[in-house]
C-alpha cells in the first residue's frame, strides 16, 4: 500500500500519520510504504526538520518503508532550471546536483541506520509507552515503537515542546474584553518553561517489571549517541530521563541486553 500524503510541510505530517495509522490497521494486513510526501525544498519549505518528522512518524507508526525525495531530484532539474509545468508555473528548486546534497537525506539515512541496530521489521507502534504521544488531532508530537521487553524507540520532536507548553497557559480576558495570556505560577522564566516542556516530552510509562533496560539519546542530526544509563522506573512503571544536552529533535532509546541482533 503506497501512500502519497502531500507536500505542505507540517500540515502534511498529520495527513501522513493518519493515513499510515489507518492503512496499517486494515485487514488483511499488507505492507504500508510512505512513497511520496513533503519533498525536501518543495515550495521553499519541507526542509530537514520536516524530513525527520515525516520519517520517524512513518516508521514508528507501522510503515514498512519511507521514500525520501527532494525538489530538483524528482524532476531531474538542470542547473538552468526545469521550466514551467503544463499548468504554467515552475516548481523551481535547485539543480539535481544541489538537491542531492540536502541535509534531510542524510538525516533520513541516519534514522534508518539507528533502526537497523535492532529487528526493526518486528517493530509495532506503542503509543501507550509515552505519557504524551501523537494521536489524531495532535500529530506534531512524540512517536514510539519497538518490541516489548527488548527495545523502545521514541522520537521526540523539539517542535512538539512548544505546542505542549501552550497547554499550560491560562487564557483569560481583561474587563475590557481584550484577551491576555497568563502563565501559571511556577512556570515563569525560561528555565521553568523548558523544564515543563521536557517533563511532558520525556515521561516514559508502562515500563515492564521484568525488563532491564539501559537508555541513550540518539542525535538524529549527527548520528551520535548520548548515554543515559540504567532505567530505574518509579511507581507504576513511570520513568523520566535527564534532559538531553541540546534543545533539538532527539530519539530516546531503551534497550535490553540482546536487543541487537548479531552483526
Amino acid at each position: 500500500n503506497m501512500l502519497q500524503t502531500g507536500h505542505f510541510g507540517v500540515f502534511s505530517v498529520a495527513t501522513n500519520a493518519n493515513m499510515i495509522e489507518e492503512s496499517v490497521q486494515r485487514e488483511p494486513p499488507i505492507p504500508v510504504v510512505m512513497s511520496e510526501g513533503c519533498y525536501e525544498g518543495i515550495r521553499s519549505s519541507c526542509y530537514a526538520d520536516v524530513q525527520r518528522l515525516m520519517f520517524y512518524s512513518s516508521l514508528l507508526s507501522g510503515a514498512y518503508g519511507f521514500s525520501y525525495g527532494a525538489n530538483g531530484l524528482w524532476q531531474a532539474s538542470p542547473k538552468e532550471g526545469y521550466g514551467a509545468s503544463p499548468h504554467g508555473t515552475a516548481w523551481g528548486g535547485p539543480s539535481w546536483q544541489e538537491a542531492s546534497r540536502l541535509p534531510g537525506a542524510v538525516h533520513v539515512g541516519l534514522g534508518m541506520r539507528l533502526l537497523r541496530r535492532y529487528r526493526w521489521w518486528q517493530f509495532e507502534p506503542h503509543p501507550e509507552w509515552l505519557e504524551h504521544h501523537a494521536a489524531e488531532g495532535d500529530r506534531i508530537a512524540p512517536y514510539a515503537a519497538g518490541i516489548p521487553g527488548q527495545v523502545r524507540v521514541m522520537f521526540l520532536p523539539a517542535i512538539a515542546g512548544e505546542s505542549l507548553f501552550e497547554e499550560y497557559r491560562l487564557k483569560e480576558r481583561d474587563r475590557d474584553g481584550a484577551r491576555r495570556v497568563a502563565i501559571p505560577a511556577g512556570l515563569e522564566g525560561e528555565r521553568a518553561r523548558l523544564a515543563a516542556i521536557y517533563r511532558g516530552l520525556l515521561r516514559v510509562v508502562d515500563v515492564e517489571d521484568d525488563a532491564t533496560y539501559s537508555a541513550y539519546y540518539y542525535d538524529p542530526i549527527s548520528g551520535t549517541d548520548v548515554a543515559i544509563g540504567d532505567v530505574l522506573p518509579q511507581a507504576a512503571g513511570a520513568w523520566s530521563p535527564s534532559p538531553p544536552p541540546v534543545f533539538q529533535d532527539w530519539v530516546l532509546v531503551l534497550e535490553a541486553e540482546g536487543a541487537r541482533p548479531p552483526p
